[in-house]
């Protein structure tokens, strides 16, 4: 459906999803639910009870079994081995937060079993993503027997060869596209691995890593290893984790996942470690009330701020400190460096704005491919995905700090980047990542040479690129319908996240009858609104984030698209936020 705009601004474009009403009432008859949240479930294709029922009420007795992934076996033997041969052990992370708390969790469960573990997260500038060869004689000289890699080391041909040269083994478990060969490791952990039938693919790098925990674990216990003075640990605490390192990675929030991020949520929200704790603090968040959009946009952006601003460790060592006093310091070092994310952030986004205002023809491209020296590469992609938003293209930016220029992509649904960036493999020297999000190192020599072969790609795309897509709407509501009731049955819907988003609702023919700034910049909006044809609600508050300073509402909105959340004052139990209006 498409409506015109006031003021100039793009007709709104949604689509409602369709919700057979012989479903919604076996849905309502089944759960009791209220007829707006069976119009979500049906609409979602929640209509065959026992799927529903799982759906509402996600448990880790319906995990795969660990033995379906290829190689965890393998792998869990070799390391158990070293646990009982006392051999130094390496886990080798990644510097975003799946890498972060990937590390965390397994570095953690082994230093139960063993003293001989260490982990190494490298410096994003100064070492770049993933296993080199030259971390390999550093690990040498330190006695290291034993290399996990956890969310990283698909790729890592040359560094695998060397340690083997060096007396090593090396585990790796990944979830990134692997090559077109796997590299000689002992053991490759990775669902996406082209034979591994386990149907895993969505897991994030520390869901990877929990299922080799989980497979550890069962490995020393048939080993007797828990019968000698050593508790077997449960693992249900350590989804914590997990939940952070997958929302915080972007994958779909469907099937293991969200069972994986429903697990860790209540984990936090009962028997938070200090780490959390210490972040949620800071980030003026209550661990009782956490959510997956708490994680997203509370505690997700302050983990990845050390790996983008410093150094991984601090955070890693957050997650693994052992009291709330020990943890407060890194966890108010990680919000400070938040705060310097933020501005460098917007120090690199406001030129490319103000860039492609004044060249026309660069904002046409059908892909914005732009590079320079005095970018941070650790905060390129974030600004990517903000062009990405507001542009409607792929977005790729360039560090060009030193020989090689760094650089990290963005997509949009329905261009696959890292099979497009596998087309230009020729003029790269490394890359990897995923269908929205990629990186790559290239030689600044070859930039201008990877733009039009990229672009020339992207012409067959040339239907959707530039097009912001349409808001998919669950379910067309009256502000009579909402009610604390509506509001618990919507949140039994989550976690949300990708593939699984906060249900999107239509109200149509309201007036304004209050408009007010909020914040302290005044860039955000709350409106009170009336629909006429309401009895039982009069008035409900309305949040419009990231507005403008100049929004424009007319008395009267034909159509607002908006999700529902818990009030802010105690007279208001329901408010909602609007994403969309005209």
């Amino acid at each position: 459906m498409e409506k015109n705009s006031p003021q100039g601004r793009p007709p709104l474009l949604w689509h409602l999803r369709q919700a057979p009403e012989e479903a919604c009432e076996r849905i309502i008859q089944t759960t009791g639910c209220l007829p707006a949240t069976a119009a979500v479930m049906a609409a979602r294709g929640l209509t065959r009870m026992t799927a529903l029922r799982k759906f509402l009420h996600p448990s880790v007795k319906n995990l795969p079994h660990p033995d379906s992934i290829s190689d965890l076996s393998r792998a869990s033997e070799r390391i158990v081995q070293a646990v009982f041969n006392r051999e130094p052990i390496m886990i080798f992370g990644d510097y975003d937060a799946d890498g972060v708390t990937s590390t965390a969790l397994v570095y953690g469960f082994l230093l139960r079993v063993t003293p001989e573990v260490r982990f190494h997260l490298p410096h994003r500038e100064k070492e770049g993503y993933g296993l080199k060869s030259s971390h390999i004689p550093d690990f040498a000289r330190s006695g290291i027997r034993l290399i996990i890699t956890v969310d990283c080391g698909i790729s890592s041909h040359d560094a695998v060869l060397e340690a083997g040269k060096n007396g090593m083994d090396v585990i790796i478990t990944d979830h990134h596209r692997p090559g077109d060969h796997l590299p000689d490791a002992s053991a490759i952990v990775n669902p996406q691995r082209p034979d591994c039938r386990s149907g895993l693919r969505e897991l994030a790098g520390v869901g990877v890593a929990f299922y080799l925990v989980m497979a550890i674990r069962k490995k020393l216990r048939e080993a007797g290893f828990w019968q000698e003075g050593f508790p077997e640990p449960p693992l249900l605490q350590e989804t914590d984790l997990v939940a952070i390192g997958t929302v915080a990675d972007l994958v779909p929030l469907t099937g293991i996942n969200r069972i994986l991020v429903h697990a860790g949520i209540n984990a936090i929200r009962k028997n938070p470690r200090p780490g959390i704790q210490a972040l949620c603090r800071v980030a003026g968040i209550s661990c009782e009330d956490l959510d997956s959009e708490a994680i997203a946009f509370r505690l997700a952006p302050r983990i990845n701020a050390a790996g983008r601003m410093a150094h991984p460790e601090i955070a890693t060592r957050l997650l693994c400190a052992s009291s709330v006093e020990e943890a407060m310091p890194m966890a108010m070092e990680l919000d400070r460096l938040n705060g310097s994310r933020q501005d460098e952030e917007n120090r690199i986004l406001l030129p490319i704005e103000n860039c492609l205002k004044e060249n026309p023809a660069l904002s046409r491209q059908p892909a914005l491919i732009l590079h320079s020296e005095d970018w941070s590469p650790g905060v390129i992609g974030i600004v990517a995905s903000r062009l990405v938003r507001r542009h409607h293209r792929p977005a790729i930016l360039i560090a060009t700090r030193g020989e090689n220029g760094q650089a990290s992509g963005r997509s949009i649904p329905g261009i696959d980047l890292y099979k497009s960036l596998s087309h230009c493999r020729s003029l790269l020297e490394q890359f990897g990542g995923h269908t929205m999000a990629a990186g790559f190192r290239i030689q600044p020599k070859n930039i201008l040479s990877f733009q039009k072969e990229f672009c020339s790609l992207m012409t067959s795309h040339k239907d959707i690129i530039g097009q912001p897509p349409a808001f998919i709407a669950d379910a067309l509501i009256t502000l009579d319908d909402l009610c604390p009731e509506l509001l618990d049955e919507i949140q039994a819907l989550g976690p949300f996240g990708m593939e699984n988003p906060a249900p999107l609702f239509v109200a149509r023919h309201l007036e304004v009858m209050g408009n007010t700034a909020m914040g302290s910049d005044g860039k955000h909006r709350r409106l009170l609104l009336r629909q006429a044809a309401c009895i039982r609600v009069r008035r409900v508050t309305a949040v419009v984030f990231g507005a403008g300073k100049n929004a424009f509402f007319p008395h009267h909105l034909d159509t607002i698209l908006f999700r529902i959340r818990k009030g802010w004052g105690k007279d208001e139990a329901v408010q909602i936020q609007i994403e969309a209006w005209c």
